[in-house]
């Protein structure tokens, strides 16, 4: 049979490995412990960095916003004012025919080469 005091040996040897890898075990989460909250702060800090950053941009963004808005008033107004002008213009008679209705001789332009508009 086997001789019971090996079996202790191998015990033993077994115990006091588990137990050396136990301290390595508690070591190591030590170290762990440790770390996270340094890590813990490292992200508080960095989404205090990011939200920052996001009210930044939604400044701007609102200004932009605001001056887009004001852009697009002021195309819309010109857009007007320019097609008051066309109309106002077709309604007036041309100054040739103004200086025919008044009896002078109107005043001669040169001819265009261009392509004439048609009506």
């Amino acid at each position: 049979m086997d001789d019971p005091r090996s079996d202790e040996g191998l015990l033993d040897h077994d115990r006091a490995a588990l137990e050396a890898e136990i301290a390595a075990l508690r070591l190591r989460l030590s170290g762990v412990q440790s770390e996270v909250p340094r890590r813990v702060r490292q992200l508080e800090e960095r989404l205090m960095e990011l939200k920052g950053q996001i009210a930044q941009e939604t400044a701007k963004n609102e200004k932009l916003s605001f001056t887009l808005r004001e852009a697009r008033e002021n195309i819309v107004a010109l857009r007007d004012e320019v097609d008051k002008l066309r109309t106002r213009r077709r309604r007036e008679p041309l100054a040739g025919q103004l200086s025919l209705l008044a009896g002078e001789e109107p005043a001669t332009k040169p001819a265009s080469k261009g392509p004439r508009r048609g009506s």
